[in-house]
């Protein structure tokens, strides 16, 4: 696909009044596939009640793919909720490689700017895992007030550092609490994130959707390091820049 092509489907997309929250991706090989949230999940909800039994191979794997981690608070639920959204669009996702390129557009429904970068798959799709763990888990929805304003196409150090000042202003800067949160955040995604990448495993023939677990996981992980000092060191790298530039004039 070529520029122009790719451009007449990126107006498209942006001129669609359905494109208000969530994400678009378009390939290279001119495919392309809406991620928005109201898609996610008027399409989870279709497969699950329409599709899923046709599925032999899902249903082969059903007692293993769908079974609760070990932090599920749902009572109520019989199955892990989580997974629904990668099992809906396994077939979409799975035809590619983490590496492949794709170039991803991303609109906050807090806002009208639509964020778009070419980059590879494993990071676009960090969006699908987080509003995954975030909205389908139980476990997860309670730490969801600490992704507000976040764009899952920022980059890793960046989301990092946001999402630490998020915890840190919810809790007014109280670093017992800080400290508390974060730990268990760590925790709980350490379980969570696993648990569906070793379900993955069993069904993908690629490496897409695995690696975009991976991807945010490590987010998990960065925030449990010095984050501290990651921000400190990233805002003075950021000065620097301006330094230089009153410098050179």
């Amino acid at each position: 696909m070529n520029k122009i092509e790719k451009q007449s489907i990126c107006e498209t997309i942006i001129n669609n009044p359905n494109f208000t929250n969530g994400l678009y991706l378009i390939f290279n090989d001119g495919h392309h596939i809406d991620l928005t949230i109201n898609t996610i999940e008027d399409y989870t909800h279709f497969f699950f009640d329409k599709k899923l039994k046709k599925s032999q191979m899902l249903m082969k794997h059903h007692d293993t793919l769908f079974e609760k981690c070990s932090v599920c608070i749902a009572e109520k639920e019989k199955f892990c909720r989580a997974i629904r959204p990668f099992i809906a669009f396994l077939e979409e996702i799975d035809k590619y490689k983490s590496y492949e390129r794709t170039l991803a557009l991303y609109k906050n429904k807090n806002d009208d700017l639509i964020y778009m970068i070419d980059t590879d798959i494993q990071h676009s799709l960090r969006f699908l895992s987080m509003f995954s763990v975030l909205k389908y888990c139980s476990a997860g929805q309670k730490f969801a007030k600490y992704f507000y304003g976040l764009v899952p196409l920022m980059d890793g150090i960046s989301f990092c550092n946001r999402l630490y000042l998020n915890i840190y202003w919810i809790n007014k800067g109280n670093y017992e609490i800080i400290n508390s949160e974060i730990e268990a955040f760590k925790e709980e995604m350490d379980i969570m994130l696993t648990n569906l990448k070793e379900k993955l495993d069993i069904i993908c023939n690629n490496d897409a959707y695995l690696n975009s677990i991976v991807n945010f996981h490590i987010i998990s992980l960065i925030l449990s390091m010095d984050i501290e000092s990651n921000m400190a060191k990233a805002i003075e790298n950021y000065t620097k820049n301006f330094i230089a530039e009153d410098e050179d004039e």
